[in-house]
């Protein structure tokens, strides 16, 4: 999910539209473009590409570099983890596949 800052609180809130030119919250690890796509193991450009389709983990934009909160590039990975499915492993055990 994206951040906003909620300056009522002081607490970052889940919201739908986060703000890619404000601060990260303190304690907040950012990575280079290179070393999230090193993590999602994807090349930078398909970062880029992402990027412009609005997809792919969140990102920040500090002083014209992009960066990535790692812990949202964990996240981003975990989302897009698979299960196998029943069908399949039952097909394993017979040869199907």
């Amino acid at each position: 999910m994206h951040r906003n800052w909620d300056q009522d609180n002081g607490l970052r809130q889940q919201s739908s539209y986060v703000n890619p030119l404000l601060p990260p919250a303190p304690g907040v690890q950012l990575v280079t473009e290179k070393h999230a796509a090193e993590i999602i193991a994807t090349p930078p450009g398909t970062l880029r590409y992402w990027r412009h389709q609005g997809k792919g983990p969140n990102y920040i934009r500090l002083g014209g570099r992009i960066k990535y909160d790692l812990a949202e590039v964990i996240e981003f990975v975990d989302r897009h983890r698979h299960a196998f499915s029943v069908r399949a492993s039952i097909g394993e055990k017979n040869g199907d596949l």
